[in-house]
């Protein structure tokens, strides 16, 4: 039923009746070989992001037989949590395992990249989409760490590898294998649905312009989506049966903040938002919009497909939460491809040394970011860790602004404490009348509290911080004030504490 569908139609370059060689193998695996040693070089040298030290807080607590939602607040979903557990128990209770293979799922993603490149235009094109991809500063910088990114990125991507070929090689049988990859990376981080949606907003445009028939874009629609739903939905229920919790604190994580704001400072924020976002990396998206423009017009449904994918950030427009550059990672993929996409329209055989050269322009131009990410190094965390370690005892509970301290000393934090965000605690969803009663539920004998100007953001952020201060005040000793880098770190002993 979908044989009408040419998958070697208008390519422009080549026919797709060859996989790629082995020749070609070989200089994939190479380019993935020398990117990979960046990124492993000085990978577990520094360690001071709240966001990883709550996952690794959490996923150490599974370890040890803990609940994620019944034992401990987290807004991950548990695949995520649950990964990284059964690494940690493979690979040692450290923040290298996690960190390496997260490493080792981003490096595949940008294999896919290269894949669809290869398969869209050229190995060439393919190889340079791959090395844009993975030396941009933000999948350089956060595919580094234990974030749920690396595991959204290597799904999504490879759905979207398998989507592509089911177009250009009229594999319909994989279609169930995208549904399922694309439903697998949105139960690692929500993002991953978008590339769906612009799948499916592909072809419904496809149907609007008279270039696929409706019946056949529904069958599509359904062969695709329909795993995605089930895998979704089926391990949804077990969650939910599981863990009751889990829609609350994953989803009201998500949905309660910025809920205080009206609609007109939500759109000031999320125009600043994409303004910013456009003028950090304008070259590379003026590039890739001009690609996707030209993509548009081409006699391929495909390489159509990757085009409409830009228009899915606005769907962020109906979120309330505070965006940041990271949440736009799901998309670079795609933006590397149409990158390369306009430099090869643009610069025909005689002009190829511009290819090159304005590829090299935008890798260079990202380097000295990468490699002051690489060269980092945390010395203030040991040091931390150490004061923690020599004035507690292993059972006694430290409720600090940031888990992975907790993570480090091997000390036990409470419910709350194991994911004190900004988004949690300047909605409401965490408040200080809340830790004050799991103070005194959990005997916690040791507070730690950011006050910096420049990196408190999260007790500091309660709705009713002045109360909980004031409790610290007269129930605690503030012993020291440590520094880590920017945080100034408030120390606070029970009373009876020596």
């Amino acid at each position: 039923m979908f044989k009408w569908l040419n998958p070697s139609a208008g390519s422009g370059h080549r026919t797709t009746d060859r996989w790629v060689s082995a020749q070609s193998w070989v200089l994939i695996l190479l380019a993935l070989a020398l990117i990979g040693l960046l990124y492993g070089y000085n990978l577990d040298k520094w360690s001071n992001d709240d966001d990883e030290g709550s996952y690794l807080y959490q996923v150490w607590r599974i370890t040890l037989g803990d609940m994620p939602y019944r034992d401990f607040l987290t807004p991950q979903q548990p695949l995520f949590l649950f990964s990284g557990a059964t690494v940690m128990h493979l690979l040692g209770l450290d923040m290298l395992s996690v960190r390496a293979v997260g490493v080792v799922l981003i490096l595949v993603a940008g294999l896919f990249v290269c894949l669809i490149g290869q398969e869209l235009i050229s190995l060439q094109a393919g190889l340079i989409a791959m090395s844009l991809f993975l030396l941009h500063p933000d999948v350089y910088r956060w595919g580094r760490m234990y974030r749920p990114e690396a595991y959204m990125l290597c799904l999504s991507t490879g759905a979207l590898y398998v989507y592509i070929l089911v177009l250009r090689r009229s594999r319909w049988n994989w279609l169930w294998l995208s549904g399922v990859l694309f439903g697998l990376s949105t139960l690692y981080k929500m993002f991953g649905v978008l590339l769906l949606g612009g799948c499916l907003l592909a072809l419904a445009i496809e149907v609007g312009r008279s270039q696929l028939q409706f019946g056949t874009a529904l069958r599509i629609g359904v062969r695709l989506v329909g795993p995605a739903l089930a895998v979704v939905f089926l391990v949804m229920v077990v969650f939910l049966l599981r863990f009751p919790e889990f829609s609350g604190a994953v989803l009201g994580h998500q949905l309660r903040q910025g809920k205080e704001l009206d609609w007109e400072a939500r759109a000031i924020r999320m125009a600043t938002f994409f303004i910013g976002y456009f003028m950090v990396y304008a070259f590379l998206l003026i590039f890739a919009f001009l690609g996707g423009a030209w993509a548009r017009k081409q006699d391929n449904m495909a390489l159509r497909s990757l085009a409409v994918q830009l228009l899915t950030p606005l769907s962020f427009l109906f979120l309330s939460r505070e965006l940041f550059y990271r949440h736009l990672m799901y998309l670079l993929p795609v933006v590397s491809l149409l990158f390369v996409a306009a430099l090869q329209r643009l610069f025909s055989q005689p002009l190829r040394s511009f290819y090159w050269a304005i590829s090299a322009v935008l890798l260079i131009s990202w380097l000295p970011a990468d490699i002051v990410v690489a060269l980092d190094q945390n010395l203030g965390t040991p040091r931390v860790v150490e004061y923690i370690q020599e004035h507690t005892a292993s059972p006694d509970v430290v409720l600090s602004d940031y888990a992975d301290l907790n993570f480090f000393a091997r000390r036990p934090s409470t419910y709350y404490g194991a994911s004190l965000s900004a988004g949690a605690t300047s909605s409401g969803q965490v408040t200080g009348a809340d830790l004050i009663a799991e103070i005194e539920a959990a005997d916690v004998s040791m507070v730690i509290v950011d006050v910096s100007p420049q990196t408190a953001h999260h007790m500091v952020n309660l709705r009713d911080y002045e109360g909980f201060r004031a409790y610290l005040q007269e129930h605690f000793v503030l012993l020291d004030v440590l520094s880590r880098e920017e945080q100034q770190l408030e120390v606070y002993f029970r009373s009876q504490s020596p």
